[in-house]
């Protein structure tokens, strides 16, 4: 199509590729449309574990637990269980300074 000797259509080739490939997706998801579902998205959120604002070694750690992918924000890693009690460690310090 792009060659000279054939249609030599140069980069007006991709109307056509385009042209062609609109219907192929109208029609594709005409006939598989239960993968735009509703139910499909709840799906996918409860099996894609929600990774944002954790290290790798704490998602290697929920991986080993085997911790359900609707709970990799809630779950108290190890690392998460160090911080909390330096808060209070320090929560404590400062108190008993001020007292």
């Amino acid at each position: 199509m792009i060659s000279p000797d054939a249609a030599h259509l140069g980069v007006v080739a991709i109307y056509l590729w385009a042209g062609l490939l609109v219907p192929t997706i109208v029609i594709l998801d005409f006939f598989y449309s239960e993968a735009r579902s509703f139910a499909s998205y709840f799906i996918a959120l409860a099996h894609v574990p929600q990774t944002y604002g954790r290290t790798y070694i704490e998602l290697d750690e929920l991986y080993e637990r085997k911790s359900p992918a609707w709970k990799f924000r809630t779950t108290e890693t190890v690392s998460d269980q160090v911080k909390n009690k330096a808060l209070v460690s320090s929560h404590q310090k400062s108190g008993a300074n001020e007292a």
